[in-house]
């Protein structure tokens, strides 16, 4: 069966989508704090303008999963943070793979 235009879209959506967020929180678990802290730097706590709102939205789609995985786990020390970044990055690749199926295999029933 062949792919329509729409499919080709949504799969190349997702597939970026997943793949930044995948790949960002891989290198945030392998350099810890020096990635986190130069994703940090472009992220505004309570932004007032458009402009800092867009840029945390574009800064955390495509870092947003690693960003938050080590935000939640800088009170434990370095092994244990490495050993549950490592988990966590291992859980969002899988959830990733089932998501992506599951959306891919409705579009395609839908189209």
């Amino acid at each position: 069966m062949e792919e329509n235009l729409v499919q080709i879209i949504i799969k190349n959506i997702l597939l970026a989508l997943f793949i930044s967020q995948f790949s960002m929180a891989f290198v945030i678990m392998v350099m810890g704090r020096v990635t986190w802290n130069f994703i940090n730097f472009g992220i505004t706590e309570n932004p007032e303008t458009r402009a800092d709102k867009r840029t945390n939205i574009l800064t955390l789609a495509t870092s947003g999963i690693g960003w938050y995985l080590y935000k939640r786990l800088l009170n434990y020390n370095w092994f244990a943070r490495k050993a549950l970044m490592f988990v966590g990055v291992l859980v969002v690749g899988i959830s990733f793979i089932i998501i992506y199926t599951i959306v891919m295999s409705v579009v395609k029933y839908l189209l």
